[in-house]
């Protein structure tokens, strides 16, 4: 789930609510229902993660038989964000074992979509993309209403990339 939400750039809540009806195992395709605002979007996952989503739908069939979503509790309904939560700040920790939990910066599941958008804004800059260009398919993908809700990711990045990137091409708008 962990790393659905990463790779796909999720809510947390997207990634736990996704019904297995709405994954294309064959394309990769998965329809996001009831994203934020009750709207609906598709993104597609790498081949690697399709791989991973076709294993896990085999051992889900296990233990989860017909149960509607991907992502099944014991109860048979999706997991609290309470519950993967704190499995998240578990694996950070067990991801981390010389340093002790009260030393460690604190993590949420949301951090995966800012590294999600992050990741992908730096691969850009540092290829020398056409920002203006490529952020309207990271607002699409996202989930955003607005290009602002995109640009506040910008403010995550180093520095020395803010530095480096062709911000004058970016429509006019407020950058947070």
């Amino acid at each position: 789930m962990f790393r659905l939400i990463y790779s796909c750039g999720l809510r947390p809540g997207e990634g736990r609510e996704i019904l297995r009806d709405n994954i294309d195992f064959e394309t990769g395709a998965i329809r996001i229902i009831n994203a934020k605002g009750k709207k609906e979007r598709t993104v597609v996952v790498s081949d690697d993660m399709r791989e991973r989503l076709l294993g896990y739908d085999e051992e889900r069939r296990e233990f989860a038989g017909i149960n509607p979503y991907f992502f099944p509790s014991e109860n048979g309904g999706v997991y609290t964000d309470k519950v993967i939560g704190q499995w998240f700040k578990n694996c950070w920790a067990a991801a981390n074992p010389a340093v002790s939990e009260e030393l460690l910066p604190g993590v949420r599941v949301y951090d995966l979509r800012h590294v999600f958008a992050t990741t992908a804004l730096t691969r850009w800059i540092e290829s020398g993309a056409n920002i203006k260009a490529k952020l309207a398919y990271l607002q699409a993908y996202m989930g955003h209403d607005s290009l602002n809700e995109t640009l506040y990711y910008i403010h995550l990045l180093p520095e020395t990339l803010l530095s480096n990137g062709n911000w004058d091409t970016l429509p006019e708008q407020e950058v947070l």
